[in-house]
């Protein structure tokens, strides 16, 4: 599973339910004592809700742009932001970072359209009913978004920010909620999104007559998704970054060399040393190599002059879209690839018979 870096602090209440909802369904996916590998960079919501307040969302942005850079920097394999009034950045963030980005309002709008529903109301910050940016996401997936009355609005920021980040919870704060949400139905909404992370802490879908869209749940399940999936073909760890996949137990400083047995044959001496920038076939290069250890992926250093492989350039992906290398020269390990997501069994099996098969037919040449 890929780490996940999580910026949170906006607030600290709903960050909470967010790293508990996380490792909650790690645990009861995998059992046992399995968590989920989180990297958790909490910021202090006064400075963010300071820039809220002028609409210096510009300044806000950098700020959390500069944090996701830290996460990536620090191991991330992809980043979220537990707050949905913060997405009004989330371009920024994007452009920020090389590692995938996953958006709250994506996850809320598969939901919606999941369970056949294309016209929700939409519960949040003032900030997030009143200005495009959340609505204009759900609309590209084919959701429309009906927004509460004026009054209305401002009463479900009130307490937003007035109780719910302080962590209070009233029933009268409830009971004015479940009568926004009964007008909104009666204005057409099919369901009703929980647009605030805060406010899981106060509704629930039994204070709806009609589905309720609880955008922290949902976030939490599209980032585990996003963890656990199997490499993609062709995508670039992280540009610049190499990785090399073996069965072999290494430490920073430890040099790869060519002139040793091969990775993959044994009995061959290996001519080349291989690696890859993409997590993908260091992936492959890890799961297929031989050894009874389990499999590693190492970020590595060239200390020469490399080529493009033509195993796979030339034989299957003319002008190395697997971004994959060959040097005679050594590679130096930087450090272990921590928490990265491999491919299925089902999928190692296949590319295992597919081997066997080339290997059965005299095909199987490695050009070294």
């Amino acid at each position: 599973m890929r780490m996940i870096g999580v910026l949170g602090g906006m607030s600290w209440e709903s960050s909470l339910d967010w790293y508990r909802m996380a490792n909650q369904q790690v645990r009861e996916r995998l059992g046992g004592y399995h968590s989920a590998p989180i990297l958790l960079d909490s910021l202090d919501f006064a400075e963010i809700e300071a820039l809220q307040a002028t609409g210096d969302w510009d300044a806000a942005g950098r700020v959390l742009a500069a944090h996701a850079r830290g996460l990536e920097a620090a191991g991330a394999g992809l980043v979220v932001l537990c707050t949905n009034t913060m997405h009004r950045v989330a371009d920024q963030i994007t452009e920020a970072i090389t590692v995938p980005f996953v958006h709250i309002a994506d996850a809320t709008a598969e939901a919606i359209t999941g369970a056949g529903l294309s016209r929700v109301g939409l519960l949040g910050t003032a900030f997030t009913m009143e200005q495009s940016f959340y609505s204009d996401r759900l609309a590209e997936h084919g959701v429309a978004a009906l927004i509460p009355g004026e009054a209305d609005r401002a009463l479900v920021h009130r307490i937003i920010y007035d109780e719910l980040v302080q962590g209070v919870t009233t029933e009268a704060s409830r009971q004015a909620y479940r009568e926004v949400i009964g007008r909104l139905v009666e204005d057409g909404a099919e369901g009703i999104i929980l647009g605030c992370t805060e406010i899981e802490l106060l509704i629930s879908q039994e204070d709806s007559p009609v589905p309720v869209f609880p955008t922290t749940a949902l976030h939490v399940a599209a980032a585990l998704a996003v963890a656990e999936a199997p490499p993609t073909p062709f995508e670039v760890y992280r540009a610049g970054t190499y990785l090399h996949g073996t069965k072999a137990e290494l430490h920073p400083g430890d040099e790869l060399l060519p002139g040793f047995g091969s990775n993959y044959e044994d009995g061959r001496v290996a001519n080349n040393v291989y690696f890859s920038e993409t997590l993908d076939a260091a992936a492959w290069g890890a799961e297929l190599a031989t050894g009874e250890g389990k499999p590693r992926i190492y970020v590595v250093e060239p200390t020469g002059e490399f080529e493009d492989d033509p195993n796979v350039t030339d034989k299957r992906f003319p002008g190395n879209p697997t971004r994959s290398y060959r040097t005679r020269s050594s590679l130096r390990v930087v450090a272990e690839l921590q928490n990265w997501a491999g491919h299925t069994p089902e999928q190692i099996a296949a590319m295992v018979d597919g081997l066997a098969e080339l290997q059965r037919r005299g095909e199987a040449e490695i050009l070294d």
